[in-house]
């Protein structure tokens, strides 16, 4: 009995997870796109610094839209524009207060961008007699705090649409069509679909967490994965196979898109580099749809042949 809970114990979370894909891990939350991340204003370090009768702070929090990959931070374009700041400033001056302006400016050496609050007070004071009070002084005071903080990259952009192989394999048994696609580097996930077939095949996965001040980032490692939809779509190594010939659908409803986190790119139809090749057991057995045909004859032949030997044994054993 106690070994039957156990095992539900094991088995209820882990069919559980398998529902919700194979990315659920603790209700943890994996995105697509940039646009994804939860908004965050972010716990700021306010170190006070002082300038004369000036008081004031300035912390680049964070950046928004960032993500990491291979221990590097990430922006889709110029860090200064995705700075994350918060700052303030107050006068502590001897006379009656008039106005403070406060402006951000920012800087950037090497690997690092500095964000630099600007403040400028305005005060005066008064003298008063029997006759009553007339100002005596105006004051115009300026001071500028600083933060310096590791800047991010910026991302590079995909270079060129997605450029597409097509394979015709066509034999007297199976007909299908291999598509590859050639440049995948700076994805993260690319879809194939035609009509109910979709093929997802995810290269990468961008885990959401936070940094030590609460800005959510995107966690960026490899984790290759396809999911599959529809009953003429399959996959063989990195090679997507669709069931069907080039000659009796058009390439204009293989619909084919990759992306990363920053950006879309969609496969141009009339580039495809199609080709077609002719299934000659004696001379392509390294084809693809070959080795796969060869693979499920040899393990029903297998299974066949096992179960008639089983049955034959069963048979002599009753006589």
């Amino acid at each position: 009995m106690r070994l039957i809970v156990l095992c539900l114990l094991f088995l209820i979370p882990t069919t559980f997870a398998a529902d919700k894909g194979i990315f659920y891990i603790l209700d943890e939350k994996f995105i697509d796109n940039i646009n994804e991340l939860p908004d965050s204003a972010g716990n700021p370090d306010k170190q006070i610094q002082k300038s004369g009768n000036i008081e004031g702070w300035i912390d680049i929090v964070g950046f928004n839209k960032m993500m990491r990959e291979n221990g590097l931070d990430y922006v889709p374009g110029n860090p200064v524009d995705h700075a994350i700041i918060q700052y303030d400033a107050k006068g502590t001056q001897p006379g009656i207060f008039d106005s403070i302006e406060k402006t951000i400016s920012f800087t950037k050496l090497g690997n690092n961008l500095t964000a630099v609050l600007n403040v400028k007070l305005k005060w005066h004071t008064e003298y008063c007699d029997d006759k009553g009070c007339f100002i005596n002084g105006r004051f115009t005071e300026t001071a500028a705090f600083q933060d310096t903080e590791p800047s991010p990259k910026t991302y590079p952009s995909l270079p060129e649409d997605l450029r597409v192989n097509l394979t015709q394999y066509n034999n007297s048994l199976y007909e299908n069509i291999g598509i590859s696609i050639i440049n995948i580097s700076g994805l993260n996930k690319y879809t194939i679909q035609y009509e109910d077939n979709i093929a997802a095949y995810r290269i990468k996965k961008a885990h959401v967490e936070q940094t030590a001040k609460g800005i959510y980032f995107a966690n960026v490692t490899p984790a290759e994965f396809v999911d599959l939809k529809g009953k003429n779509i399959s996959r063989y190594g990195k090679m997507v196979l669709l069931n069907g010939n080039l000659s009796k659908i058009s390439t204009d409803d293989i619909k084919i898109t990759g992306l990363n986190l920053y950006e879309t790119k969609t496969a141009n139809s009339s580039q495809f580099n199609i080709k077609r090749l002719e299934f000659k057991p004696e001379k392509e057995l390294e084809n693809p749809v070959s080795m796969w045909f060869i693979s499920v004859m040899a393990v029903m032949l297998g299974g066949i042949y096992f179960y008639a030997r089983r049955m034959t044994e069963q048979w002599l054993g009753n006589m």
